[in-house]
C-alpha cells in the first residue's frame, strides 16, 4: 500500500527556496528533479527518491504552479504586515549604488540583500489610501497613477538597518524580486543613457534607439503572462520526464 503524502503548496516561492533550487550543479535531469522537489516539498532527497516516477511528476507539476507568475513588478506592496515601496534608481544614494554593485558580484548568494535595497518600508505617501489586491498571497497596490514613484517616500537607506532586516528577506517572494530586478535593469539603462547623452558621450539618435529597445523589452517583462521570468522559474526539471536517466 502506497504511503499517502500530505503536502502544502505555498502561494509563492521564496528567495531562499529559489536560491537553493538553482544551486544544483549536476547534469542528471532526474537528480535535478529530485533536488527541486526536495527543496519545494521540504522532504528529504532520500524520501523523494523512493517515490515512483508518476508521483514525482505529479508533485513537481503541482508545485510548478507557484512559478507561473502573471504580474511581476509592483512598486507598492504589503508583505508580512509592512508596507514596502520600490526604490527608484533616480533617487538612489551613493550608499545604495555601492552596496548594490558589491552584492551583485555574487547575486546567487546575495539576492535577499539586494531585495532589502530595492524594497524598503514606506515612510509616507500622497494617496488618500492605498488600495490593495491579493496576488499569490501578497497584497499589491492597485492605485492607478501616472508615476507611482512620486507618490511615496521610503525610509532613508541605511546599510546598518539593511543588515538587520536582510535575513528576513530570504522569505521574500522571488517573483517580485526578479520582477524588480528586471525593472531596475531596464529603467536603469534608460537613466544611464540620459546621463551619457547629457555628457555628450552618446548621440541623440543612439539614445532614442536604445530607449525604444529597452521600453519594448520592459513592456513585455512587466505585463500579464510575462514569459521572461516565468520561464526562468519553470526550468527543465519542472517538465515531465519520460526517461529519468
Amino acid at each position: 500500500m502506497k504511503e499517502k503524502l500530505q503536502l502544502t503548496v505555498p502561494d509563492y516561492m521564496s528567495i531562499e527556496e529559489y536560491a537553493a533550487m538553482t544551486s544544483y550543479k549536476g547534469q542528471s535531469k532526474f537528480g535535478r528533479l529530485v533536488h527541486t522537489v526536495s527543496i519545494l516539498t521540504k522532504q528529504s532527497k532520500e524520501k523523494v527518491r523512493m517515490w515512483d516516477l508518476d508521483s514525482l511528476n505529479k508533485v513537481s507539476n503541482l508545485y510548478a504552479e507557484i512559478a507561473d507568475h502573471k504580474e511581476l513588478f509592483h512598486p507598492l506592496l504589503e508583505w508580512d504586515g509592512v508596507e514596502y515601496g520600490y526604490s527608484n534608481i533616480k533617487q538612489f544614494t551613493l550608499g545604495e549604488y555601492i552596496d548594490l554593485e558589491e552584492y551583485c558580484k555574487d547575486l546567487e548568494n546575495n539576492m535577499h540583500k539586494v531585495a532589502a535595497i530595492l524594497y524598503r518600508p514606506i515612510k509616507s505617501h500622497r494617496f488618500d489610501s492605498i488600495a490593495y489586491t491579493i496576488k499569490q498571497g501578497i497584497k499589491v497596490a492597485r492605485n492607478k497613477v501616472e508615476n507611482p514613484f512620486s507618490w511615496y517616500t521610503l525610509d532613508k537607506y541605511d546599510s546598518v538597518q539593511r543588515e538587520k532586516v536582510e535575513e528576513k528577506f530570504k522569505t521574500f517572494p522571488v517573483h517580485l524580486f526578479l520582477g524588480a530586478v528586471s525593472f531596475f535593469l531596464s529603467t536603469g539603462s534608460l537613466y544611464l543613457n540620459h546621463i551619457a547623452y547629457s555628457k555628450k558621450t552618446m548621440s541623440k539618435d543612439l539614445m532614442r534607439r536604445m530607449e525604444d529597445l529597452v521600453l519594448r523589452r520592459l513592456s513585455a517583462d512587466i505585463g500579464d503572462g510575462s514569459a521572461l521570468f516565468t520561464n526562468s522559474l519553470k526550468p527543465i526539471y519542472f517538465q515531465s520526464l519520460e526517461n529519468p536517466v
